[in-house]
């Protein structure tokens, strides 16, 4: 449940609540100032996108006024479904009534939050911090460890402290509202993840070189990761994980985002190729001719282009459910945004405000 409130220009508030009365909004209030109006009104989660597209069609929030979208936690009484009757015919041919429930025009395959609310969500997690770096690091030690010791679960662990799904999300969601400032943004912020997981895969490459004949390199993780087979199965992950990723962000869903980022396994890939390549380099010097350098390189550029793929299909993907769910580009504040009147603050005139609208003394004596 979300509350709508809507600050207008006192002329334009008539064709706000029309407006909110078209899409079958019930509780809309109005309350008119002196130089403006507060309108509000209550309305379902998947509903506000729809809304804030109807109200953008009018200049609400773009040419003139100003939107707020809150959300409800607890609304008492609850919300009724409204009702309204029509017309049918019966299977004798002959017209009766009969309720039916009323809602959003649009399917409700299309509900989705409102453009702007997901725009603040994905802005807000597209820039460079101190907890977005040390999550890569933390999750690409961990993945580090569990490909060199064959750990499956280390491996898992890793994709759920993993932030890198945030970037991709964050250019893919500038691509369909037209954004060169959040694409450019989760391009640099992917980049630089993706370097810091590869700079990890380096050093646990290193690390790990000394024990390498006892943990059996490469291992099953690290192998499976850097064959031909792996590319297939990798994409047959990505496209459902691009789908998943776009549906879990217009519904609000922030568990299943959870899970997408574990199916698209993006972060072990990357650090397979730190690994990998870094022990085709020194393999040699550590061991004679026991390790194949050839091998662990062609695993390491395989892990590369495995990843590379990833994104790419979940990029595809994610901007075709995103499109199919009505995602537009947002139009912002226009240059003539008719900004609402300043209240007069005169001394005076605020006095002789207060006394006109002093409510009068209760008669005195008993009623007839």
């Amino acid at each position: 449940m979300r509350l709508l409130t809507i600050t207008a220009p006192f002329d334009r508030a008539d064709m706000i609540v029309t407006t909110l009365y078209e899409r079958d909004l019930a509780s809309v209030t109005r309350t008119n100032g002196e130089v403006a109006s507060v309108i509000t009104c209550y309305l379902p989660t998947h509903s506000s996108g729809p809304v804030l597209h109807a109200l953008d069609l009018i200049g609400c929030g773009s040419a003139y006024g100003r939107i707020a979208l809150s959300p409800v936690e607890l609304l008492k009484p609850l919300p009724k479904i409204m009702m309204h009757r029509a017309k049918v015919k019966n299977a004798m041919g002959e017209e009766e009534e009969e309720e039916e429930e009323a809602g959003p025009k649009e399917a409700n395959m299309k509900a989705r939050l409102a453009i702007e609310e997901i725009y603040t969500d994905v802005n807000m997690g597209s820039g460079v911090s101190f907890d977005y770096v040390a999550f890569v690091l933390i999750a690409s030690a961990i993945a580090g460890l569990g490909l060199i010791t064959n750990n499956t679960v280390m491996i898992v662990a890793s994709m759920l402290v993993s932030p890198l799904m945030g970037p991709i999300l964050a250019f893919t969601f500038g691509t369909v509202v037209n954004d060169k400032e959040l694409i450019i943004k989760g391009i640099k912020l992917e980049i630089i993840g993706l370097s810091l997981s590869f700079v990890v895969g380096l050093f646990v490459g290193i690390g790990g070189a000394v024990f390498a004949k006892d943990l059996g390199w490469p291992t099953n993780e690290m192998e499976s990761r850097g064959n031909w087979g792996s590319i297939l199965i990798g994409a047959c992950f990505a496209i459902p994980s691009g789908a998943g990723v776009a549906l879990s962000v217009t519904s609000g869903g922030g568990n299943s985002l959870v899970g997408v980022a574990i199916a698209a396994a993006l972060l072990p890939p990357v650090v397979n190729t730190g690994i990998c390549l870094t022990f085709s380099i020194i393999a040699e010097q550590f061991y004679d001719d026991d390790f194949d350098s050839a091998h662990f390189l062609k695993i390491g550029g395989i892990s590369f282009l495995l990843f590379m793929l990833n994104v790419l299909f979940i990029y595809v993907i994610a901007v075709a459910v995103f499109r199919f769910k009505g995602i537009r580009p947002i139009r912002r504040q226009l240059l003539n945004w008719q900004d609402i009147p300043h209240i007069n603050t005169d001394p005076d005139r605020l006095t002789n405000f207060e006394d006109n609208n002093r409510p009068s003394s209760p008669p005195t004596g008993s009623p007839p």
